[in-house]
């Protein structure tokens, strides 16, 4: 019974479908190009944007970047965060983790016209000559890293130093 209600009630009122303009990606511009020596696997990714804004308009900015925050977390972003300099009330940081550096440059790809409109509305806040000024992090986890120091070697048959006379 309640299946053959709902199948009813989705005749009545079916769910609104997006047009094919609003699905088509655009072009951001820009390719980062890292000095660090990343690979498409490499990761977590952590982006930091930041922004100075006239803090009278901070509450006009906070109502876009709540926008913003959808944008991020639908094309692929995790752990999305806007926060503000405490010493310096015009600076802010939108923050923004990514799996991978692959998934990142993937993306930057899925970006609509309605998601670039957004970020211009963001933009459109900034009172820096410079723009928008964007950091790409690699992040390290405490004990992701292993050292060649703190590895071990099996030609060694020690950790985390070098036998004399070797």
């Amino acid at each position: 019974m309640a299946v053959a209600g709902t199948a009813l009630l989705g005749t009545i009122l079916p769910i609104g479908k997006d047009s094919e303009a609003d699905m088509d990606t655009v072009d951001i511009g820009y390719d980062p190009a890292p000095n660090l020596g990343v690979t498409l696997r490499s990761g977590p990714i952590v982006v930091e944007v930041e922004y100075d804004v006239d803090p009278e308009l901070a509450r006009e900015f906070y109502e876009v970047m709540m926008k913003m925050q959808k944008v991020r977390k639908r094309i692929g972003a995790f752990d999305w965060t806007i926060s503000r300099d405490i010493e310096n009330p015009a600076l802010w940081t939108e923050r923004y983790h990514c799996p991978t550096w692959g998934d990142y440059l993937r993306m930057r790809g899925r970006y609509t016209q309605g998601d670039y409109d957004i970020q211009a509305q963001a933009d459109g806040f900034n009172r820096t000559n410079h723009g928008r000024r964007v950091r790409r992090r690699l992040e390290r986890p405490f004990g992701s890293v292993r050292w060649k120091a703190d590895s071990y070697d099996p030609q060694q048959e020690t950790m985390g130093y070098i036998t004399p006379g070797t």
